[in-house]
C-alpha cells in the first residue's frame, strides 16, 4: 500500500503543479496538508521540484519518446518499446559532489531506457510540467537581469 501512496502523493504533486504553475504553492499545499515526503521531511521547493523533474515517474508513450528525442537524450530502447505502460529509467542524470547540492546534469548527458515498472504520469502531462518549470526559470532570469544590483 505505501507505493500505491507514493504514486498518489506523485499524481497530486503533478496535478497542484500544474494548478497554480509555482513550486511556492505546490509546497505551501502539501505543508498545509501535511504531507510528508518518503524520509518523513517536510516538502520543500526543491524536494517538490526533484519529483516533478524525474522522468522515473513518465508513462513510456509516444510524447515521451518524442520529448526524450528532442532532448538529445541517449536513448537504450527502440520506439517500439514505448508500449504505454512501463516507466522510464534515466541514468547518469545527475553529479553529486560531497558538500554540494545534487545538481541535475544536462538531458544530453542522460542514459535513459523504458523500465520494469509501470509509469503512471502521462508523456504529455510531463511534458507540459518541465515546459512550466522551465518558464518559471526563464522568467525568474529576466527578473535578476532587470533588478538593479544593491550594494
Amino acid at each position: 500500500a505505501e507505493k500505491e501512496d507514493e504514486k498518489e502523493l506523485v499524481k497530486l504533486i503533478f496535478s497542484k503543479f500544474k494548478e497554480t504553475d509555482s513550486l511556492t504553492a505546490t509546497e505551501a499545499y502539501l505543508l498545509e496538508h501535511n504531507f510528508k515526503t518518503k524520509n518523513g521531511k517536510d516538502f520543500t521547493r526543491f524536494s517538490v521540484k526533484s519529483i516533478l523533474v524525474n522522468p522515473v515517474y513518465m508513462i513510456a508513450d509516444g510524447d515521451a519518446f518524442k520529448y526524450l528525442t528532442e532532448c538529445g537524450v541517449e536513448l537504450y530502447s527502440d520506439e517500439s518499446e514505448f508500449d504505454c505502460t512501463h516507466g522510464i529509467m534515466a541514468y547518469n542524470r545527475t553529479h553529486q559532489e560531497q558538500g554540494k547540492a545534487t545538481k541535475i546534469k544536462p538531458m544530453d548527458e542522460w542514459i535513459v531506457s523504458v523500465g520494469k515498472h509501470p509509469g503512471f504520469i502521462s508523456g504529455a502531462d510531463f511534458v507540459t510540467v518541465q515546459n512550466m518549470l522551465q518558464h518559471i526559470l526563464d522568467r525568474n532570469k529576466a527578473e535578476k537581469q532587470k533588478s538593479p544590483l544593491r550594494r
